[in-house]
């Protein structure tokens, strides 16, 4: 069926309604548990100096949050499921000899 140009376009219709402007894609949501993971992303605090100014510090993200962001991205990519085997479970057919 995904060879027919007909489905194929209204699935690419269909997916192209379905992501909303400022929603975040798959993708994006990877791409930001990424950058937490690795440090690249820093978070800023607001820090008061003399004279009762601020400034935004950046610091480098605690490492329970680049935990965190690495378990996401694992759970994302199905990296912690396990594989079960079901197997066919044929049923038990009993004969009275009476009948």
């Amino acid at each position: 069926m995904l060879t027919n140009v007909d489905i194929l376009s209204a699935i690419k219709n269909r997916e192209k309604e379905r992501m909303l402007e400022g929603i975040a894609s798959r993708e994006d949501r990877q791409l930001f548990w990424s950058q937490i993971m690795t440090g690249e992303l820093k978070s800023k605090i607001t820090k008061t100096i003399e004279g009762g100014k601020t400034e935004i510090l950046e610091i480098d993200s605690k490492l329970s949050d680049r935990l965190k962001a690495s378990e996401l991205l694992g759970r994302s990519e199905a990296d912690f499921t396990d594989n079960v085997k079901v197997e066919e479970v044929k049923p038990l057919v009993v004969f009275d000899e009476d009948e």
